[in-house]
């Protein structure tokens, strides 16, 4: 792997040089200078130490809340770790000052009132942590560098070190107090609060057609397994799907499986603000190179850059930095962008039509009669007489997944009124009250194909 590193050629002044090394040496080499101070905390010759890489479950926002309190300051995503581990005190090395990246976001309560929070990027400077349940102490560092394959996008790694013979303690103290089952996860909102979602759906809740397996669940699930074969054909390791078609048919919900991968921090912004301009945007690709591997969630495409300028427009994003941005020149190493559009006949076609800006451009379409079917089954755990579903589906015809919910909702109630449990023939009343109810009103869309939404 190749690292800028800065360097003076003779009778040259000062130049960016590149130079070959991995990234063991390359991690080795950024903790030399403290070396001694280590050695000093644990107690061992340097020789001794193991150098553990935490960059998958990090303890960054334990240790900022610890050194630098919690009150105005936010740290990332929090998920990890359990409320029962607990830094008890620490020590950072004398006379060095401690380096941070602040950015501010404004929190709202449920009342409507504002507060300012300050985000927090702590690097580069080491943290003598002794936890509670540990007999010693272990460093914890947060190491960051570029890295020119991926057009100037950093990494960032979390790492603790620690003497050889209490690595055991250690990753069984963390063991202890891991989530290893997450029904929630945060979602980091650059200008806002973060806002939790749902890991509970998963791709066998959803109702899809196979064009959208293909298209969607394959190519993100091989993604994350063909790094390596990313590096070697020299193809940069990021993805980009957007997803269209009119309300109701499941965009979202393919986003929030997508969302859910374990290892995925996800961002967002909130678009209806004034203050949201290009150096935001450039923030947010940066928070997610730093948190690799990333998801950057942008939703409502149409209604945030139509070709026509329109009046729903409140940001001050330019089209041509959202361009340069997906093109890559922010986009790092393991950041994938997903976004939505509800009409993509509005959009630019430099955003559907250059390869490189979405890998995918899969269209979510009202669902045809196979697919209605499907769901209707899917629902009623009870069974479907065949007679009974294909009336079902010719009731339903040109309903969208989210009318067809709403129609297991209605039959639900039906149900609950007679004391049982939701049977075909709630189903069918509730569809047949559904249509007539619609009648008249400017119709529904015409029988057209496709994708997916989550059935009870």
């Amino acid at each position: 792997m190749l690292f800028w590193r800065q360097g003076i050629l003779p009778g040259v002044s000062t130049v960016q040089t590149i130079r070959n090394e991995l990234p063991h040496d390359y991690i080795r080499s950024m903790l030399e200078p403290h070396r001694a101070w280590i050695e000093q905390v644990l107690g061992v010759p340097f020789g001794e130490a193991v150098i553990a890489d935490l960059s998958q479950a990090p303890l960054h926002h334990l240790v900022v809340r610890e050194i630098f309190g919690s009150s105005g300051l936010a740290s990332g995503n929090r998920n990890h770790w359990g409320s029962g581990l607990r830094i008890e005190r620490y020590q950072l090395r004398e006379g060095e000052p401690s380096l941070l990246q602040l950015s501010a976001a404004e929190r709202r309560s449920p009342a409507g009132r504002s507060r300012v929070v300050w985000r927090t990027e702590w690097i580069g400077q080491p943290a003598a942590l002794w936890f509670r349940g540990l007999e010693r102490p272990v460093v914890f560092i947060r190491l960051r560098w570029v890295d020119p394959d991926e057009r100037g996008g950093t990494s960032t790694g979390h790492f603790v070190i620690c003497r050889r013979d209490d690595l055991p303690a250690f990753t069984a103290l963390l063991s202890k107090h891991l989530r290893r089952e997450k029904s929630r996860k945060n979602v980091f909102i650059l200008n806002g609060p973060d806002q939790e979602i749902s890991t509970a759906l998963g791709w066998e809740d959803l109702v899809l057609e196979e064009h959208v397996v293909r298209l969607v669940r394959s190519d993100f699930e091989t993604f994350f397994q063909r790094r390596d074969w990313f590096r070697e054909n020299r193809i940069p390791y990021r993805r980009g799907y957007l997803f269209h078609g009119p309300p109701g048919n499941g965009k979202t919900s393919v986003v929030r499986v997508l969302a859910a991968r374990p290892e995925l921090s996800i961002c967002s912004l909130q678009w209806g603000d004034s203050d949201v301009d290009d150096s935001m945007l450039t923030h947010l690709f940066q928070w997610a190179a730093d948190h690799a591997p990333a998801m950057i969630v942008m939703e409502d495409l149409d209604r945030h850059f139509p070709a026509d300028g329109g009046k729903e427009k409140r940001h001050r994003i330019t089209l041509s930095h959202l361009m340069n941005s997906l093109d890559g020149l922010s986009t790092a190493e393991g950041v994938i962008v997903v976004a939505t559009a509800n009409d993509a006949g509005v959009l630019d076609d430099a955003i559907l039509r250059r390869p490189g800006r979405f890998d995918r451009v899969v269209e979510f379409r009202n669902p045809g009669p196979e697919l209605r079917g499907r769901f209707i089954r899917k629902s009623l755990r009870g069974g479907c007489p065949d007679r009974e579903l294909e009336d079902m589906i010719r009731l339903s015809s040109g309903f969208s997944f989210a009318q067809l919910r709403e129609a297991y909702v209605l039959a639900g109630q039906l149900a609950y009124e007679h004391g049982r449990d939701v049977c075909a023939a709630d189903m069918h009343q509730a569809l047949r009250l559904m249509r007539d109810t619609r009648r008249g009103g400017g119709g529904f869309a015409p029988e057209k194909l496709h994708v997916g939404y989550p059935a009870s």
